[in-house]
């Protein structure tokens, strides 16, 4: 595959900052809540399931249609002709607005919570909860992702970067990290950081509709669904943390409607 060697980079890439948190998790302030116990090696359990899943399903990556796209002129940017540094950025942001609505669908059409809600019935947060998405979210983001790269004729370098960044931010934003308030008042202007995106976690349904951002943080500004309330109890108040645990709720909920 002609991507294979940009996404060993990426997922390279991705695994070091994942040992880094792990790391802080373990030794950090917030100790022991990024302990290695069952449910983090079932979190990751699900999000090894995920991207075996995807290169199974998926004959074609995301860097090689976005080369094929970018070949046959198709999208906005490849009419453009943009510099290659704006286009750049200008990719990147498109691509995490993209996701940002994309996860706001996730919570307001009940299919496909029923496939998010796998990712919300964890009680705790920390790395492993970054991975923790129902093979059928995953699928579904990808084609949708795909759709983007189309209309915008986002080039794979582009592409690459920006699969990247939301890795980390989806590390950074669901690490069990506690940064100073003066610190976290200060990031979340530009990141995402673990205590706004805490209070998307809460069992409270208007703290799950707020703070929908990957990455960037302005999105919430933007569109009135930035909060700053602090929540006080994590996961799904409809599922216990022995179901969050269990494989028939990782795996079978969207279809029974858990």
């Amino acid at each position: 595959m002609p991507d294979a060697p940009a996404e060993v980079w990426r997922l390279g890439l991705g695994l070091g900052l994942w040992v880094m948190l792990f790391a802080l998790e373990r030794t950090g302030s917030s100790a022991p809540h990024g302990r290695w116990d069952v449910r983090y090696l079932i979190n990751l359990a699900m999000g090894g399931l995920d991207i075996i899943l995807l290169r199974w399903v998926m004959p074609v990556g995301l860097m090689a249609a976005a080369a094929s796209f970018r070949l046959g002129q198709v999208g906005l940017f490849a009419q453009l002709s943009l510099p290659t540094p704006l286009e750049l950025v200008m990719g990147l942001i498109v691509f995490d607005a993209a996701i940002y609505f994309q996860h706001r669908l996730f919570h307001l059409i009940p299919s496909l919570w029923r496939f998010h809600q796998v990712h919300h019935g964890d009680d705790r947060l920390d790395t492993s909860t970054a991975v923790r998405f129902h093979p059928g979210e995953a699928l579904i983001s990808n084609l949708y992702k795909l759709l983007i790269i189309a209309v915008f004729g986002i080039d794979p370098a582009t592409v690459i970067v920006a699969e990247f960044c939301l890795q980390a931010g989806a590390l950074f934003s669901h690490a069990s990290l506690r940064l100073s308030t003066a610190l976290d008042q200060r990031l979340r202007w530009f990141i995402v950081t673990p205590a706004m995106h805490a209070n998307h976690h809460s069992t409270s349904i208007i703290g799950q509709m707020s703070n929908f951002g990957f990455l960037l943080p302005w999105w919430d500004r933007i569109f009135g669904t930035y909060s700053v309330r602090v929540p006080r109890q994590l996961g799904l108040d409809t599922v216990s943390p022995a179901q969050a645990a269990g494989w028939r709720f990782l795996l079978a909920s969207p279809f029974w409607g858990g």
